[in-house]
């Protein structure tokens, strides 16, 4: 073996001891395996058992750093593909869980609607249409969550808004059922509007009732 050889066993030597690098960095230790590997190739082959050895040694040594880089690189990517699968799992039940509490809301809200339509009408009253005909459909919470959310939020306030006024009106029903109730007496102005004659505590009696019951309403039905 010639000097030249001898210079490219001692490089091959010394890539293949830094090729087991390769157990932090793979792609590095691929490389300088191969690049041992390579150089022992360039060179014939030792005659000389002292100089076979250890041109075996560096053979298995430059291996060896391949191999390791290979498990190293199997074992991060499998590390990775865990983790990618973990994540992706938790995002699938993040997801669904999500769509659950969106449907419990919408269903809350609407069951919301259904009472509040119920309230300050005649039996057998046909609900306000809007709120009737348009409840938000929970295959909206599939589609987007916030919106289909805000949509029946939407929809409940309208409800709140619409309840609050026939709640009012029905304060004002009662208002004049007292006035005609507690009237002395009664007369038309130029209007045609019925004028009702009563005592001062009485009037502020009533007065102060009609207010506490349209406060209530507003209390009551506020919106969200």
């Amino acid at each position: 073996m010639n000097k030249e050889d001898r210079k490219i066993l001692n490089s091959a030597r010394v890539s293949g001891s830094w090729s087991y690098i390769g157990v932090l960095i793979p792609i590095v230790g691929w490389i300088l395996g191969t690049i041992s590997l390579s150089g022992l190739k360039s060179i014939d082959y030792p005659k000389n058992k002292k100089q076979k050895s250890n041109y075996e040694t560096i053979k298995r040594i430059a291996i060896g750093g391949i191999i390791v880089s290979t498990i190293s690189a199997t074992t991060y990517g499998l590390i990775v593909y865990n983790n990618l699968n973990s994540n992706s799992k938790k995002e699938l039940l993040e997801a669904s869980t999500s769509e659950k509490s969106c449907e419990e809301q919408i269903i809350a809200y609407n069951n919301n609607v259904i009472i509040l339509n119920s309230k300050y009408t005649k039996p057998k009253t046909r609900p306000v249409p809007s709120f009737d005909e348009n409840i938000t459909n929970i295959d909206g919470c599939k589609r987007n969550i916030n919106s289909a959310i805000l949509t029946a939020k939407t929809n409940y306030n309208r409800a709140l808004n619409a309840t609050n006024e026939r709640c009012i009106d029905q304060a004002e029903q009662n208002y004049n059922k007292s006035l005609r109730m507690n009237a002395n007496s009664s007369h038309l102005d130029s209007s045609g509007q019925t004028i009702y004659n009563l005592s001062q505590s009485n009037i502020s009696r009533i007065q102060q009732q009609y207010q506490s019951e349209k406060d209530s309403c507003v209390a009551e039905f506020k919106q969200i």
